[in-house]
């Protein structure tokens, strides 16, 4: 790569006080020693701890011209190199003075017409801190569509219908609807709606808070970006660290359930005894083929499915409320009384069951980088998709209580595959089977939002810069700008999980639903951490970073109260049923995992400016571009980003990204005559 040195004194000793980079104009002109165009070459991998090292001695070489340009007064020097196609015009008038530059190359199409050249990088004092340190006002970056070098996903290809159907596909009504519910009954009773409604709010309380943060941060790390924002970079990253566990540990539960799922479909309506693992093997493959080609496709497909689901459900559910089902229809359920309710104490477990169903309607949070209008889209997918499931749930799970009738809700465990067996009830053996279907259509929904949701998780961590391992997972498809690398991990990492359960519990589904449950309880719990931290995180965010934006209500008393009732929800898990064999050996390794992410935050910590560099990069999806779509802690999002408030060493060598995976345009350095003279010598 080479850098064209356009002015003099951009670098300065300034008594002693670190210089970070940053964009602006260069106006100074020196009498008859201006430097104007030099070009320079470096090496990607150095630092810098001396700026010789970028120098080459060779001013002129195939690619380059050096115009030297000495003016005085009433002097005009007209210096024309041309080449094949563009055109690079540079006025610069100084006192009568008139410099005309054309400098034409292969690469380049810039037209400066100004006292200044404005497309240039310099070096700025620490005292002035407002401007994005790697921007170039003139930076021929058009279009981050167009100029993918391997470590960008597709900006602006999601709209609003694309983010909800995600936050939908991830919280998978339908599956909520066919599977969950058995759990929720025999704790809760017939209070199963009512219940539901009381976790709606506790979802809606966190989606006020998701949205907050994603009106002034949009980008595919989500919560770690929101937490590092508002508690430091220390709680980000064990926030990142609970997202790894959390997610990653779903993710192989949704693959069960879909492949269980269509096993026991495929087993009940014919003669073929279906391992689930050949399920198992279709939709990771499956997915991660579409994933390959580009999020759109796939979530097109799941609000087919959805849409196709959601109708044979509502159909059902139509017919057995008209019914009445097996003893008429019970208006109570919507209460937390009546002679068939579980109490409180069974409405508070039964909410544990709950926030599972709701789990997923988060995971639109992660869209930020490929999302238009993030900052709006984002907040309106995740409140939206609270409120159309939650109204919908509500009412299909009143449909199931009158299906199974209240006096039977607590046994409910004994009948085999409830809503299969009520829609051969009271429709027909053929709808049964479309009921079927809807089941295995809303658990492959659900694998599609878990793995994309994952596959971005990934990727941001790939961005971190802290690993040239870690940095692969950053690497993306060229074509289709799809996170390439991050899918082939986490295929991988599925694929070997998966075949450690078939190989000791088998490949059907007799021992795998065991394995769904053990995976569902465990994984659950690290989410619920994060939706606690996050509510804590943004009271001080607004606080202290947007206190223009700051409302009592909405980011003090909501978040808190979000906060409370996670924590609840967190409790009863524990209490007033202990975890039993081998739930409790299940939560000791889920301990000794989060142990050992405190002792890597510790390690981390200890190298000066790594987790501030991680958060940084993460948060701005690893674009030192000022035209990024990723925004910054300030809100602006569109404007340049302040790195300074990201780094606060004293070695200008720790500011400048020396790996590969940075996408910062570095052919623009600015450097003083006099340091160069020095250097060179």
């Amino acid at each position: 790569m080479s850098g064209h040195i356009i002015s003099k004194d951009a670098v300065r000793s300034n008594n002693g006080k670190r210089t970070t980079l940053n964009s602006g104009n260069n106006n100074k002109n020196n009498g008859n020693n201006n430097l104007n165009n030099i070009n320079i070459n470096y090496n990607d991998s150095l630092k810098v701890p001396l700026l010789s090292s970028f120098i080459n001695k060779n001013y002129n070489n195939n690619n380059n011209n050096n115009n030297n340009n000495n003016n005085n007064n009433n002097n005009n020097n007209n210096n024309n190199n041309n080449n094949n196609n563009n055109n690079n015009n540079n006025n610069n008038n100084n006192n009568n003075n008139n410099n005309n530059n054309n400098n034409n190359n292969n690469n380049n199409n810039n037209n400066n017409n100004n006292n200044n050249n404005n497309n240039k990088m310099v070096f700025k004092s620490e005292e002035d801190d407002e401007s994005d340190i790697f921007s170039s006002n003139g930076d021929n970056n058009n279009n981050n569509n167009n100029n993918n070098n391997g470590k960008e996903l597709k900006k602006n290809t999601l709209g609003l219908i694309h983010c909800i159907a995600f936050s939908i596909g991830g919280v998978g009504p339908t599956t909520g609807i066919l599977f969950v519910f058995p759990q929720i009954a025999m704790v809760a009773g017939s209070s199963v709606p009512f219940t539901l409604m009381v976790a709606t709010l506790c979802c809606l309380s966190m989606s006020s808070t998701i949205s907050t943060f994603g009106r002034y941060i949009s980008t595919s790390s989500s919560f770690y970006s929101y937490v590092s924002e508002g508690l430091g970079k220390e709680m980000g990253f064990l926030t990142g660290w609970l997202m790894i566990i959390g997610y990653l540990t779903l993710s192989v539960q949704t693959v069960i359930q879909f492949s269980s799922t269509t096993a026991d479909v495929i087993s009940r309506n014919s003669d073929f005894h279906c391992p689930w693992i050949l399920a198992a093997i279709f939709v990771i493959l499956f997915i991660s083929g579409l994933a390959y080609v580009g999020i759109n496709p796939a979530l097109k497909l799941s609000l087919i499915l959805v849409i196709g689901e959601t109708l044979i459900i509502l159909v059902f559910t139509l017919i057995v409320v008209i019914k009445g089902g097996d003893q008429g229809n019970y208006p109570l359920a919507f209460t937390p009384v009546g002679d068939y309710s579980g109490g409180v104490s069974g409405i508070a477990r039964g909410l544990v069951y709950c926030v599972l169903v709701f789990i997923g309607f988060e995971v639109a949070a992660t869209l930020g980088a490929e999302t238009r209008n993030p900052k709006k889209n984002i907040p309106v997918a995740v409140v939206g998709s609270v409120v159309l499931t939650s109204a919908w749930m509500v009412w299909a799970m009143y449909a199931m209580v009158v299906a199974c009738g209240v006096a039977n809700l607590f046994i409910i465990s004994s009948i085999n595959s409830p809503a299969e067996t009520f829609a051969r009830k009271y429709v027909s053996y053929w709808f049964s089977i479309l009921v079927d279907l809807a089941g295995i259509s809303s658990t492959f929904n659900v694998c599609t939002s878990a793995f994309n949701n994952l596959f971005r998780i990934l990727y941001s961590i790939g961005k971190t810069d802290c690993n040239p391992l870690v940095n692969k997972l950053a690497i993306t498809s060229k074509r289709f700008q799809t996170p390439m690398a991050a899918i082939i991990a986490f295929s991988t990492f599925v694929t070997i999980s998966l075949g450690i359960v078939a190989s000791i519990w088998g490949i059907y589904t007799d021992n795998s639903w065991r394995i769904y449950g053990y995976l569902s309880y465990i994984g659950t719990i690290p989410l619920i951490l994060i939706f606690i931290i996050t509510n804590i995180a943004v009271i001080p965010y607004v606080k202290t970073k947007q206190p223009q934006d700051y409302q009592v209500f909405y980011h003090f008393i909501l978040p808190l109260i979000s906060a409370l009732l996670f924590s609840a929800v967190l409790v009863g898990n524990f209490y007033p049923d202990v975890p039993q064999k081998p739930y409790s050996y299940l939560l000791i390794a889920f301990g000794g995992l989060v142990a050992f992410g405190i002792i890597l935050m510790f390690i981390l910590r200890s190298k000066k400016g790594l987790l501030e560099k991680m958060s940084y990069m993460i948060a701005h999806d690893g674009s030192t571009n000022s035209n990024s779509n990723s925004s910054n802690s300030n809100g602006g999002g569109n404007g340049a980003i302040d790195f300074n408030k990201h780094y606060n060493h004293d070695d200008i060598t720790d500011y400048i990204p020396t790996t590969p995976s940075i996408n910062a345009p570095r052919n623009n350095f600015i450097y003083d005559e006099n340091f160069i003279d020095k250097s060179i010598k």
